[in-house]
């Protein structure tokens, strides 16, 4: 396997294995929040870094910006006072730059954007974790595109963090990007889009809500979904979103990757791409770029949370790894690609790329297709007659599945 993604590890493929290197993906991830959205700030960190302005007078300063402006927040009193709030809100159509420091985490600052915007952001950290006692007002998103066609571009090193003690429709993703909203994410720097609680996805719909179209044409990106009830004990159950898609309980939108180093992570029967727990995949394409893509606890990797459907799949290009685990406890699981748990099929088109789809979990679990249990006449691949192969392990050419298939190579494993 090529080392690609900021996680990967060589796979031994045996379920145990496997599961401990979801494990730790995730724990790193959540670990790196964690280190994130601590209540002092550590001791490494010169405090008097910064400007001189107040956090009072970001807003103005907004509304007063000229397209293509940057918006300099290292010029800002640092750290942001503790216990304050921000969230701004940049108007219909409006072009800027948003500039952070290096390392430092301007925690509680958050951005609205109204539509039609374009956004280049540069060594940005942002953390939005509100604690159970909060009354203030809790924003949609760290970084919220409500509407229209909007443009991120990534510069350098960029982390949007959110974390949220209560499950509020339509809030809880790190990068929100609801139904009806589009985004487009280009550029040549690193992107980390990390949701820890609140059941929002790491880049698409907050709790419950559908995400809407999301491009991403470069960068390297890692996106994490978030749980709901990840606050709320043991005796509630977690249920989770995607990394890209839809939040908990909402299908994914439309998520359509062109280029980039992708490596997204579903949590808690989230896909990594597509619907969050009880959603469906929606509309995939994938035309380009590397995608890693781990989902457990019953999502699909690329496809429907659990209980989800596919929705409707296109791998046309780029090279495509993904892998779905269950806990051993748990016995519940989704395919690598296709349907969550218990779900029903939806439709696959391979016309390009290279794939390699683990489902790590009983030998009848099929990697590409319907989950265990779901017979395969709820099938509708348009790829092929996949029923003789999707729970075999084998290298399959293109040829396998249609004549017309032009891509390299299938590879297809169980455990």
């Amino acid at each position: 396997m090529k080392q690609r993604g900021p996680y990967r590890q060589t796979v031994n493929y045996t379920g145990q294995a496997f599961t401990c290197i979801l494990l730790e993906l995730t724990l790193v991830l959540l670990l790196a929040l964690a280190g994130c959205v601590q209540n002092e700030m550590p001791n490494s960190v010169n405090t008097n870094i910064g400007g001189e302005k107040s956090w009072e007078n970001l807003q103005a300063e907004v509304n007063q910006a000229k397209n293509g402006d940057t918006i300099d927040l290292s010029s800002y009193a640092y750290p942001v006072p503790y216990g304050s709030q921000y969230i701004i809100t940049v108007s219909k159509g409006m072009s800027l730059r948003l500039l952070g420091y290096p390392m430092l985490d301007y925690r509680t600052v958050s951005f609205v954007f109204e539509g039609d915007n374009s956004v280049i952001i540069e060594d940005l950290t942002l953390t939005y974790s509100a604690d159970e006692n909060n009354s203030k007002d809790i924003p949609f998103s760290t970084l919220h595109f409500q509407g229209g066609d909007n443009h991120l571009e990534i510069v350098s090193i960029n982390r949007i963090y959110m974390s949220l003690f209560e499950d509020i429709p339509g809030h809880g993703a790190a990068i929100g990007v609801p139904q009806d909203s589009t985004l487009t994410i280009n550029g040549s720097g690193n992107l980390e889009a990390i949701c820890a609680g609140g059941g929002g996805a790491g880049i698409g719909g907050g709790f419950n809500t559908v995400s809407g179209t999301i491009t991403i044409s470069g960068g390297h990106i890692t996106a994490l979904g978030g749980e709901a009830g990840a606050f709320r004990g043991s005796d509630v159950q977690q249920k989770g979103a995607a990394g890209i898609g839809g939040g908990t309980g909402a299908d994914g939108g439309e998520t359509i990757i062109t280029g980039g180093l992708i490596t997204a992570c579903g949590n808690d029967g989230g896909a990594a791409v597509g619907g969050g727990y009880g959603g469906s995949g929606g509309f995939i394409s994938i035309s380009g770029g590397f995608v890693e893509a781990y989902a457990c606890y019953g999502g699909a990797a690329i496809g429907g949370g659990y209980g989800g459907s596919a929705g409707k799949i296109n791998i046309e290009g780029g090279e495509v790894e993904v892998y779905s685990a269950m806990y051993e406890s748990d016995q519940k699981y989704g395919s690598a690609i296709g349907s969550g748990y218990n779900g029903w099929g939806g439709t696959l088109s391979i016309s390009g790329g290279k794939l390699s789809a683990l489902s790590s979990c009983y030998p009848e679990q099929t990697a590409i297709g319907c989950s265990i249990f779901q017979l395969p006449a709820i099938y509708n691949w348009r790829a092929g007659s996949l029923e003789d192969i999707s729970s075999e392990e084998g290298t399959y050419p293109g040829t396998a599945f249609s004549n017309s298939t032009t891509y390299d190579y299938v590879v297809i494993k169980t455990d």
